[in-house]
């Protein structure tokens, strides 16, 4: 088949090793066999015709591959897009692995055993619309090459050993990012106003060390975790996201230092699913506006002072309460 351009086997359930009579396919331009359970190597002449590689795209996402990237990388320098997301991948990658990609656009290492160590003036000679480096290390500084990258729309550095201050350039690197995830690192400084990121459908920053009043929240999302942070104050803001888009189904905030009373303007969050506002130091009643909340499947404000408030009011007898 030495005209086949796209090869998708993907969700699947095959096993054993990636054949390397793959490397026969030499006008294969893209290869998608994620999601099986595939192990051993990737193959060494990967879509090569000639010693040179038409392939464009190879998602080899969630399989059991144990190869090294240091080994695999050369040879996919053509690539717009790299997912190897969620497999027993290892190595230490620095720029000169990666300095030859000028096409890349998508870049998902996520859950493998990697390592970036880049120079500290390193620049990549690509621009990235997809970061996805989840569970890799990256820290204990905030890796600077990052803001040389202009055009996310997806940005995934979450659990990579970062233990620093966000740089206030991240916070505005791209206008058109809709999936932001910072969680379980060691992260402080905030206090960015997210209200005109418009497009940010999802925004995690949960399990760091922000401490600063709750910032204001990007008005189109669908998912918001701040929680496990040290954010103080009210959380008004949340009604003025709310006020502008009933777009937001999960919000959790819970394991903050948040005060005040809880506001009563959830009359305006009707498609929420998840709401989590435990330990907190909330007082007085629980809003009127709760009931709006039709959708809720699950919702915690445990530890706030508001629940014995809530007893004291509530008849015994609404058939409502279960």
């Amino acid at each position: 088949m030495t005209t086949l351009t796209t090869l998708d086997l993907s969700h699947n359930i095959l096993i054993g090793s990636i054949s390397p009579s793959i490397d026969g396919l030499e006008s294969l331009v893209a290869l998608d066999l994620s999601h099986n359970m595939l192990t051993g190597s990737i193959p060494s002449k990967l879509g090569r015709a000639h010693g040179q590689s038409s392939l464009k795209e190879l998602r080899l996402s969630y399989n059991h591959l144990n190869d090294s990237l240091e080994k695999i990388l050369p040879q996919l320098s053509k690539l717009v897009v790299l997912d190897l997301t969620g497999n027993n991948l290892m190595g230490k990658i620095s720029d000169v692995h990666l300095a030859n990609f000028s096409n890349l656009k998508v870049l998902d290492l996520s859950f493998n055993y990697v390592t970036l160590n880049m120079s500290k003036n390193w620049v990549p000679p690509f621009q990235l619309e997809t970061l996805g480096l989840a569970k890799c290390l990256l820290g204990p500084q905030f890796p600077k090459w990052i803001q040389t990258q202009n055009n996310f729309s997806h940005i995934d550095i979450s659990n990579t050993s970062i233990s620093d201050t966000v740089p206030n350039w991240f916070w505005d690197l791209s206008p058109n990012v809709e999936y932001m995830n910072l969680s379980y690192n060691e992260l402080s400084r905030c206090g960015h106003d997210f209200s005109q990121k418009i497009k940010l459908k999802k925004l995690d920053l949960s399990y760091n060390n922000f401490s600063c009043p709750l910032p204001r929240l990007p008005p189109n999302s669908r998912d918001l975790d701040l929680s496990n942070n040290l954010f103080y104050g009210t959380i008004s803001q949340v009604c003025e996201m709310l006020g502008v888009n009933n777009s937001l189904e999960t919000l959790d905030l819970s394991f903050n230092n948040l005060s005040g009373v809880i506001p009563n303007c959830w009359k305006y969050g009707t498609n929420m699913i998840v709401l989590n506002l435990a330990e907190n130091n909330f007082i007085g009643l629980i809003p009127d506006s709760f009931g709006s909340l039709v959708y809720l499947h699950v919702e915690s404000i445990e530890g706030a002072h508001t629940i014995l408030d809530w007893y004291r009011n509530v008849d015994p007898r609404d058939t409502r309460i279960e």
